[in-house]
């Protein structure tokens, strides 16, 4: 404020007084006009993983454990990274797989595509 009052070659508002105008002026607001003064109280959002019941299973995108690189029937194949990333069959790499074939690495589009053949 004392920077636009300075370029206009008025005498600017020090610092306190400012602030004691602006807090009785935020006190004295009437800007509501019969408004509810509260929002409604919304629910929280929980995000849900994708997980569709088709054909004889279901299906759900998972992301495989840690330091693990690929399915070996009945376990993971253990790897050295932490977030070990195997080829997709679009070609991204990624973590995510079906919950219907541990084995096969899924991206979401893939995931999506998958879904829409069962």
């Amino acid at each position: 404020m004392n920077s636009r009052a300075r370029a206009r070659g008025v005498e600017g508002d020090a610092g306190l007084d400012f602030r004691r105008n602006l807090a009785v002026q935020m006190l004295e607001n009437n800007l509501d006009h019969g408004l509810i003064n509260r929002s409604p109280i919304r629910a929280k959002n929980t995000r849900a993983r994708a997980s569709i019941s088709a054909g004889e299973g279901t299906h759900a995108i998972m992301n495989r454990p840690y330091f693990t690189s690929k399915w070996l029937g009945s376990s993971w194949k253990k790897a050295k990274d932490k977030y070990h990333k195997t080829p997709c069959a679009c070609g991204n790499h990624c973590r995510t797989h079906c919950l219907c074939d541990k084995g096969k690495a899924m991206c979401v589009e893939c995931f999506n595509i998958h879904i829409l053949n069962v």
